[in-house]
């Protein structure tokens, strides 16, 4: 026989004798639970509930926060408790606060004794509810920040919330979701959802606040959701020069990139379908028509003809399907075999 068949018999005779053979290693997985159930901070009955089978993840909804829509719901109210009971103007913020953070620290240590290994809150970090000219939701806790402050928040940002948003090419406010969703859902009239720019240093330092509130609350961690950037604001823009600065050294700048410095950089939005949507007069006519005046207030805020500042009410999500029909229509005569990569590369 010669050798190299030797070899192999060798490998095979080897390999199929039961020494070595690996042996399955086996692996329970755990346990990951989801519960998005209003006002459930229940911890005790969820225990109960579980008779030892606890999950060993448990992903809870945003009220679980401290700061989560259901303390939210209470502020913006100005002064009912999160049990939804009147308790009196701002002042009584501090106590209503202590109550519910009890609740919530109460909730966390009811799992971990029911055996939860780890407990999650959903955070969405490109939104913000409220209303500016109201002072309501997120504008009501800024305008009473000394009393949130010993939550661990930290010092009182200079600049109003409004100017931490995501903002289009001209500097417009933008919206990822309907600026009037809570409104379409015939939840409330009294709030509007905002999306701040992930990029914009007030905000990541109150993100930041609410990751350490939600470890001294007794949460593992945060499920953060969404993390959409359609944001062409100073401190995105401030942010990208940052990135390339680091990428790049001063000559690769110049003979890769073509500027001496990064301070002429400017983020590309030409590849952007809306922005090119825009760049059609008739953009705005062809949405007036598909929402007639009766339907406009829910997505575009107005009843009247539509300007850009309208348009982008309608918010980012809504818009991009919007342009992509407009430009399939208007560019490449309703194509259906177009689609919003095909028109990216176009």
């Amino acid at each position: 026989m010669k050798p190299a068949m030797t070899l192999l018999l060798q490998l095979v005779l080897l390999a199929a004798s039961p020494s070595a053979t690996a042996q399955p290693s086996l692996k329970v997985p755990y346990t990951y639970t989801i519960d998005y159930t209003e006002g459930y901070v229940r911890g005790a009955t969820l225990a109960r509930e579980w008779k030892g089978e606890a999950p060993k993840l448990f992903h809870g909804g945003a009220s679980m926060r401290t700061l989560g829509p259901t303390f939210m719901a209470y502020i913006q109210t100005g002064g009912s408790q999160p049990t939804g009971t009147s308790d009196g103007p701002h002042s009584e913020d501090a106590r209503g606060l202590a109550d519910w953070r009890e609740q919530v620290r109460l909730f966390n240590r009811n799992l971990h004794e029911a055996g939860v290994r780890w407990i999650i809150p959903y955070y969405c970090n490109q939104t913000i509810f409220g209303d500016p000219e109201r002072r309501t939701g997120f504008w009501h806790l800024y305008d009473h920040w000394e009393v949130f402050e010993p939550l661990g928040l930290g010092p009182k940002p200079e600049r109003d919330p409004i100017l931490w948003m995501q903002r289009d090419p001209c500097g417009r406010l933008c919206f990822n979701y309907e600026y009037n969703v809570l409104l379409m859902r015939k939840q409330t009239d009294s709030i509007r959802r905002y999306a701040p720019c992930l990029s914009d240093p007030d905000w990541i330092r109150y993100s930041e606040a609410e990751a350490r509130i939600a470890a001294s609350d007794g949460f593992d961690g945060l499920f953060i959701d969404n993390c959409i950037q359609h944001s062409y604001s100073p401190s995105a823009q401030d942010a990208f020069r940052e990135w390339l600065g680091k990428r790049y050294s001063t000559e690769a700048q110049r003979d890769l990139l073509g500027f001496d410095s990064t301070s002429d950089v400017r983020l590309y939005h030409e590849g952007d379908i809306i922005e090119w949507a825009f760049t059609f007069k008739e953009w705005t006519a062809w949405l007036e028509a598909k929402y007639p005046t009766a339907d406009r207030p829910l997505y575009f805020d107005t009843f009247g003809p539509l300007d850009a500042t309208a348009v982008n009410a309608a918010g980012w999500g809504m818009l991009v399907g919007l342009a992509e029909e407009f430009i399939r229509e208007k560019v490449f005569e309703g194509d259906p075999s177009i689609t919003w990569e095909g028109l990216r590369m176009a």
